[in-house]
């Protein structure tokens, strides 16, 4: 190391740390939260934080780390969030090709691919991305560098969704086709006989996959959407992807949803749509057990860990929002993080959601200071009391719990 370097490292390091630690800390302090508009919300598998990526007041891309009470501890400056991604464990977040400490927010590592990371695999090693331009590649989480590739074949799949498991690959084809390829070999596992699916998402036990459709219809057709340019049927079905059979068949929905996502808890199913609505499935019944309206302009949704509560991301747009339909109604609990941008919602409020919650959130052999959820029946003060006490509950666990608590008590003063 020459002498100029060394006084680089001693004199400028140190001012670009104390610069760095500066903007976090200004960031986090800052009064009026500067998020306008979300483009998307990931919730850490621990429930602990939360990243939303999406737009400042001033037009500029930005990520922002929030905690599990859905207050602002950081800002950061994020052309690349378009695809946020957590470490199975927490640790870390992937940003575009970067992937980030989440205590320092510091790059640990950027990986040399060709694309932005796509996912990681179950013990968070290795993460997802292209290595050229027809193939993916598996790459070590620690050094960046690649571990091997997997052939997708001669077309070059539009979608690219990897199972909660790391064994598969869900991908849809030009041709609308969906082929499910193994992780370990790139072998066939399954061709799907659906075509075009909108916001595709695996089972957490990838077993299964739900998707979105569009139908185009003759005109006059009931239940066809009513803006459509050509008259058209929206739905959401369930595939199996081992028997490459259709389960479910969410049909005659007003809109399309973009987004869907299954309870980690309970066996249901959401689906929501640009327009604010979020329509609720029982995987049990195979019946719609609910249809709230939200914030419209809806772009991102997702569970917590634990089942109790969902978190929207909106855009805000200065273009009229779609009507709702008169079977539609305000979701249970609703908070407004972020006016028109960020909101946290209990949709279906009930005992057994809370009782859900807590035995998800309980660890195994625990059995002393477990707040008993008979309390909340007779007495929601005591109830919150105990688990704002209670050693047994993590951050995150506390948080989904005092917000079901918070709902009933709203409720038993309306």
């Amino acid at each position: 190391m020459t002498r100029k370097q060394k006084i680089f490292r001693y004199i400028c390091l140190p001012i670009i740390l104390i610069v760095l630690l500066s903007l976090v800390n200004a960031a986090s302090s800052q009064v009026v939260d500067p998020l306008v508009s979300v483009s998307e919300v990931q919730w850490q598998p621990q429930g602990e934080f939360i990243l939303v990526s999406g737009r400042t007041a001033d037009n500029d891309y930005a990520l922002w780390l929030y905690d599990a009470e859905m207050q602002v501890i950081a800002m950061l400056p994020a052309e690349n969030a378009f695809s946020i991604n957590w470490s199975p464990d927490g640790t870390r977040f992937a940003m575009g090709r970067n992937i980030i400490d989440v205590q320092t927010l510091e790059t640990i590592v950027t990986v040399n691919a060709e694309s932005g990371i796509g996912g990681w695999n179950t013990d968070g090693s290795q993460v997802l991305a292209w290595a050229d331009d027809n193939q993916l590649g598996l790459f070590d989480a620690t050094t960046g560098n690649i571990i091997r590739t997997i052939s997708v074949g001669d077309e070059f799949p539009d979608v690219i969704s990897w199972s909660p498991n790391s064994a598969y690959l869900a991908l849809v084809l030009p041709t609308g086709v969906t082929r499910i390829i193994g992780t370990e070999n790139g072998q066939l596992i399954a061709e799907l006989p659906i075509e075009y699916p909108i916001g595709l998402r695996w089972s957490p036990d990838s077993t299964q996959i739900a998707a979105g459709f569009i139908e185009l219809v003759d005109e006059g057709i009931p239940n066809t959407l009513p803006f459509a340019a050509e008259p058209t049927l929206a739905s959401i079905k369930v595939w199996d992807i081992v028997t490459s059979t259709q389960i479910h068949n969410f049909s005659g929905l007003p809109e399309v949803p973009i987004r869907i996502r299954w309870n980690p808890q309970w066996p249901e199913l959401v689906g929501a749509s640009a327009d604010g609505l979020i329509y609720i499935w029982s995987l049990q019944s195979g019946q719609q057990t609910n249809l709230v309206r939200t914030t419209s302009h809806l772009r991102s949704i997702e569970y917590s860990p634990f089942g109790g509560r969902l978190i929207i991301g909106s855009a805000n747009l200065d273009t009229p929002s779609f009507p709702a339909p008169v079977s539609a109604v305000r979701p249970d609990w609703s908070r407004d993080v972020v006016s028109n941008a960020l909101q946290i919602v209990i949709p279906q409020l009930s005992i057994e959601l809370l009782e859900s919650v807590q035995t998800a959130c309980t660890p195994p052999n625990i059995i002393d200071d477990v707040p008993d959820t008979r309390d909340a029946l007779q007495s929601i003060e005591d109830y919150i009391q105990s688990v704002e006490q209670s050693n047994v509950f993590s951050d995150g666990c506390k948080a989904d719990l005092l917000e079901i608590a918070e709902a009933f008590r709203t409720q038993e003063q309306e």
